[in-house]
């Protein structure tokens, strides 16, 4: 059955008579998990040519920023935040209080929603807006958020469906969080938690060392994997000639709409990552080596290093190859490109290691 959605109207009404107010103004309290914290980025691997061919950023960041996480130097890593709430309205998985409104399901509000009504007494938010859109940022951010929730209070999602994929990772990680749409939540923590500091390490690494432990290091080079055809277009020209040169440096192929997680996991036990930048290559988050590298293959027109934020954290090297824009929005790669980032990448896990 379907229901009015009453906590929709009532906020629009609220923000009618008074406006909108941010989650942080609503908050009955906050407190600082992890503090704010400075340290110096490295430069990424990457021809300087390369950035001539960039005619466009991906759309939800900016060249500004493109270029600040590339060029490296002192770097602030956000605190991480937990805010408290008492009486939060949920519905559809978006939360409610007075004119505050925390989307988690798109920006659009549905006049009816599912029947569905929960009462939760205490529960931290595990799950994010980005993550519920991009399998990428389910993985960088959703699954560390998790285990930050677990030792708050009682951790709360609302993705009610998941890929075999992120069904998984969540079995192999132990992700398990109460599942709610519509009702109640007596009280709520909402955790801001998108800085690379140092308990989001921690984090990371603990979710590493549980692939280590169970994960032989492979005897490849490195391993590509591919875009595949879901998500947005990026389509790589002379993907065929790349996979041909990879595999005679001694790499190793993922197809993730034909591999398993346990496959992908597999293959992804060695020092390089290449790819298409897109959400695929977070398969090799926690599965890659120590001070590894990952270089994305980068479309000129969505250029976009958010893998470079990651590979800091952890300690990993990160460079990138800008392609040649070609017909119906694809792109080629240089291979001459290619192979000398490869080189440059090698030299440095070398010299890390």
């Amino acid at each position: 059955m379907k229901k009015i959605n009453t906590a929709s109207l009532s906020y629009k009404s609220r923000v009618l008579l008074g406006g909108r107010r941010s989650y942080k103004e609503c908050s009955d309290s906050s407190w600082i998990v992890s503090p704010e914290e400075k340290a110096t980025s490295p430069r990424a691997l990457f021809d300087l040519e390369d950035l001539d061919k960039i005619t466009k950023v991906q759309h939800e960041t900016s060249i500004n920023r493109e270029r600040s996480r590339i060029l490296g130097g002192e770097k602030r890593h956000a605190p991480t935040i937990a805010y408290h709430f008492t009486d939060i309205q949920a519905s559809n998985g978006n939360l409610y209080k007075g004119n505050m409104k925390y989307g988690l399901r798109g920006s659009r509000d549905n006049l009816f929603v599912d029947d569905v009504f929960v009462d939760i007494p205490s529960g931290c938010l595990s799950c994010s807006a980005m993550g519920a859109k991009y399998f990428g940022h389910w993985m960088r951010d959703d699954i560390p958020k998790y285990l930050a929730s677990k030792e708050i209070a009682l951790p709360l999602s609302c993705m009610s469906q998941m890929t075999q994929h992120q069904e998984d990772y969540s079995s192999l990680f132990g992700i398990n969080p109460v599942n709610y749409l519509s009702g109640r939540i007596r009280e709520l923590t909402i955790l801001e938690d998108y800085g690379q500091n140092s308990s989001k390490k921690d984090r990371y690494d603990l979710l590493r060392s549980k692939i280590k432990n169970k994960y032989p290091k492979s005897s490849k080079s490195g391993v590509m994997i591919l875009r595949g055809s879901s998500g947005e277009k990026r389509g790589l020209i002379n993907e065929i000639e790349v996979i041909d040169f990879l595999k005679r440096n001694n790499f190793d192929i993922i197809d993730p709409e034909r591999h398993s997680v346990d496959e992908i996991i597999t293959k992804c036990r060695v020092d390089i990552l290449i790819g298409v930048e897109g959400s695929q290559l977070s398969h090799f988050n926690y599965a890659g080596n120590d001070h590894g590298a990952i270089i994305t293959l980068q479309p000129p027109n969505r250029f976009n290093n958010v893998y470079k934020d990651y590979a800091d954290c952890i300690e990993m090297t990160y460079g990138f190859v800008v392609g040649d824009a070609g017909d119906c929005g694809g792109f080629s790669i240089d291979i001459s490109k290619l192979d000398k980032i490869i080189g440059l990448a090698v030299n440095k896990i070398n010299t890390n290691s």
